[in-house]
């Protein structure tokens, strides 16, 4: 059955319309009424006819050309109003007023070139742009920096141990950094040093033994090997600010951590600096020289670190060895006395031998099942695959062996 809809219905629906649109149109209305009245307390004259509303009673004067258009063709109240209105000079009368603020319902107008400008926006558009404006944190860290943004040298010289990664296993600790000593005037920097001193049981087959074949944990090596790095830039960066201040300037104006010992990298740095220049604190331009080529092997085991899978404790060592000669070439003997102390670090952590050999006796046992560490097993796992090699040279101690074998029926 079709639906009627009355007329009487649909006329009260349009009539809701109508009101609607009546009281939206008198919002405005009040609202420009409100601002004649603010324009006329701060003296500005107006013409009635150029503020006129947009919204007033059609004129019943269009032409029949506009009857016979399309409605939406058709002029408007508001376009007729537009063209009719006389041209209001406001560029001369904004001038007496420009830049005064308006506040309208709590929200701030400024008065441009004959028209009410919103005053965030006017100061957005003739303002730095957001992205740079200052930050608290930018504020902050200016602050911190203020040396660098003042143009002077903002390098530390503090010896203030970097922050250690709160991720990492901070049980097996670096060394603290003893004070300097007063070597004697007849021993040499090398010796002091002690730059060639190699523990005995890292030489194959020198002794019974062999420390050589243990893992050290990869985090406490990785550790070791970024401390020594860091050192060397030091050293090197504080030879170059005192000697050679136009590579200091070109290369690593900023700091330490800007020199980089890549070969490439050394190169071109180095390549135009006089052979003689490279003994300004008395050394030898050979030894400056080839200490600096070995530090690319630090440089690529930190950058492209691969655990301990390829490292024996001997490998590591001459790894640091490579920054403590550099220290020492270049005169360093604090710094080279840490890194020396470095190494020290190195040979305690492969006492761990100790350990593995103290279970050796206990490892037969039956439920004896104790936990290895990580590093312990890839050392475990290392030794069962060398031992069924025809090649093996026997050089594993028979505690690691019987270990390695008890380990391997677990797994």
């Amino acid at each position: 059955m079709p639906k009627f809809i009355s007329t009487a219905h649909e006329l009260t629906l349009a009539n809701a319309t109508l009101q609607k649109q009546a009281d939206r149109i008198s919002e405005p209305e009040a609202i420009n009424a409100n601002l004649k009245a603010i324009l006329v307390r701060y003296g500005i004259n107006f013409e009635s006819e150029g503020l006129r509303s947009t919204v007033s009673t059609p004129s019943h004067n269009t032409s029949d050309y506009d009857g016979d258009q399309i409605s939406y063709l058709r002029s408007t109240a508001a376009s007729r109003a537009r063209t009719q209105a006389p041209q209001i000079h406001a560029r001369l009368r904004s001038q007496a007023h420009s830049g005064r603020k308006l506040s309208i319902y709590g929200k701030v107008y400024i008065y441009i070139d004959g028209a009410l400008v919103p005053g965030v926006r006017y100061q957005q558009s003739t303002g730095r742009p957001h992205y740079e404006k200052a930050t608290a944190a930018s504020v902050q860290r200016q602050a911190k920096l203020g040396s660098f943004y003042n143009g002077s040298n903002d390098y530390d010289d503090s010896d203030t141990e970097p922050e250690l990664d709160p991720l990492w296993d901070n049980s097996l600790l670096l060394p603290e950094e003893p004070q300097t000593p007063e070597t004697p005037q007849d021993t040499t920097l090398e010796e002091s040093t002690r730059l060639h001193q190699i523990p005995l049981d890292w030489t194959p087959g020198a002794s019974s033994h062999p420390a050589i074949c243990i893992y050290i944990p990869s985090k406490f090596t990785f550790r070791l090997l970024c401390r020594a790095l860091i050192l060397a830039q030091e050293a090197f960066y504080e030879m170059a600010r005192e000697n050679w201040p136009d590579i200091k300037q070109g290369s690593f104006p900023e700091g330490p951590h800007e020199v980089r010992f890549g070969r490439t990298e050394m190169e071109s740095c180095l390549g135009a600096l006089p052979t003689e220049r490279f003994g300004a604190r008395g050394t030898k331009a050979s030894g400056v020289r080839y200490a600096i080529e070995e530090m690319a092997n630090l440089r690529n085991a930190v950058c492209h670190f691969r655990g301990n899978t390829a490292r024996t404790p001997s490998d590591i060592d001459t790894l640091l060895k490579y920054a403590q000669c550099l220290a020492v070439e270049l005169r360093d003997e604090p710094r080279a006395l840490k890194i020396r102390d470095l190494r020290d670090a190195l040979r305690r952590c492969a006492e761990e031998l100790r350990e593995i050999e103290e279970i050796d006796p206990l490892a037969a046992l039956p439920l004896f099942q104790p936990r290895w560490k990580a590093h312990q097993e890839l050392l475990f796992k290392e030794v069962l695959w060398r031992i069924k090699m025809p090649w093996y040279p026997g050089d594993y101690p028979p505690a690691i062996v019987r270990v390695a074998d008890e380990w391997g029926k677990w797994k």
